[in-house]
């Protein structure tokens, strides 16, 4: 019980941590809402979120199937005490009628037993009040010694014959007598038995409820859980159409490796990192290359501007298309040299290095995305 108890309760708290968690961060209103930089990072939230949940859910669905096959038996264990408990309650039932039977053959016997008293008791009393005379003028009272003699032995068999009648129903008695304080004792096991039975009934009983109130538990974390699990695939296919509409309206297609953007040394890789300002960790998805202040940014590659403006952390941010599900992004620029629409060759200058948005220093962050997705820029240069 306290078991059952004390899973529950880490159960619903664990469930708090992934959903509230999940739910704290996520956004459903329009993609629009978003930004580069805020979308990326959403995306990336949504992934590690949608793997903790798909974990949970796999181990509430473990939880469920041991809790089912738990139901299962007790429901077994419960019919074979069901069982057990008919056929006490057979055998009490018989082992009573027994009794009964066995009460009435007692009275009968203690009447008999009081009638012989009485008999024996009659007989003696005659003989006291008659006298001794009665009984030695019953035997002196013969023609000859012959018939004293069968006198004698007549009167001393009637007394014997008293005496063992009155011996044997004596005897009845106290076997009768044994048989029910036997019969009382099987029926006081057969009770006590079957009250056993009936507790252990209500165990099963109690322990099943607790279960299945358990399994209710579980199967509304999992239905929650799945919506969950359906909510945040929706957004992150909002957050990937709202990517894909940042690039468009480019008629030719960068097939070359994209050039360095500016010259100066890579601060950060692509990747896992520590943000130097939240102090978390998070997934970099570009690069940070360090340059002095107003240093020229200059295209990957030849296309067209799709965004010029403010981004949020990426600060002053410039994104270009370059046809083939292909864009780039410059962030943190101090100005620009292009606006929305302008065609750009490889090269040339889009805007400048500065410190804008969530920046410790000057430098610019370069970001390539391929069908909204980011990868390496590394790996197109």
């Amino acid at each position: 019980m306290m078991a059952a108890s004390i899973g529950k309760r880490l159960l619903a708290g664990l469930l708090v941590v992934v959903l509230g968690s999940a739910l704290a961060s996520s956004p459903l209103g329009a993609a629009s809402s978003y930004t580069s930089g805020s979308a990326k990072q959403r995306q990336n939230e949504i992934r590690s979120q949608k793997k903790r949940i798909e974990s949970k859910i796999r181990q509430l669905r473990r939880e469920e199937t041991s809790l089912s096959d738990q139901m299962r038996e007790l429901d077994e264990r419960a019919a074979s005490l069901d069982l057990s408990l008919q056929q006490l309650n057979h055998d009490l039932k018989v082992k009573q009628d027994e009794l009964e039977t066995i009460k009435e053959e007692l009275a009968e016997v203690k009447t008999e037993l009081e009638r012989r008293k009485r008999l024996v008791a009659e007989r003696v009393t005659n003989i006291y009040m008659q006298g001794e005379l009665t009984y030695l003028d019953l035997l002196f009272n013969a023609k000859d010694f012959r018939e004293f003699i069968n006198r004698a032995f007549y009167l001393n068999l009637i007394f014997e014959k008293d005496q063992e009648l009155y011996d044997s129903v004596r005897i009845k008695k106290e076997e009768v007598a044994r048989s029910k304080l036997e019969m009382e004792s099987a029926i006081t096991e057969i009770a006590s038995d079957r009250d056993k039975l009936q507790e252990q009934n209500l165990e099963i009983s109690r322990v099943r409820e607790e279960k299945s109130a358990l399994l209710r538990t579980i199967s509304r974390d999992k239905v929650l859980a799945e919506r969950q699990i359906r909510e945040l695939e929706e957004e992150s296919k909002r957050i990937t159409r709202f990517l894909q509409s940042l690039t468009g309206g480019y008629t030719g297609k960068w097939t070359s490796k994209f050039l360095k953007p500016c010259s100066g040394r890579i601060t950060s890789p692509y990747g896992w990192r520590i943000h130097p300002i939240t102090k978390r960790r998070q997934f970099h998805t570009g690069i940070d290359i360090a340059a002095p202040y107003r240093t020229p940014i200059k295209a990957g590659g030849d296309g067209k501007v799709v965004y010029v403006g403010r981004r949020g952390g990426y600060g002053n941010t410039v994104i270009i298309d370059h046809g083939g599900g292909l864009a780039t992004l410059y962030g943190h620029c101090s100005g620009f040299a292009v606006s929305n629409g302008t065609i750009v060759k490889a090269g040339q200058v889009i805007a400048y290095v500065g410190s804008t948005g969530m920046s410790t220093g000057n430098h610019v962050h370069f970001e390539v995305r391929r069908n909204g997705h980011h990868v390496d820029p590394m790996s197109v240069m």
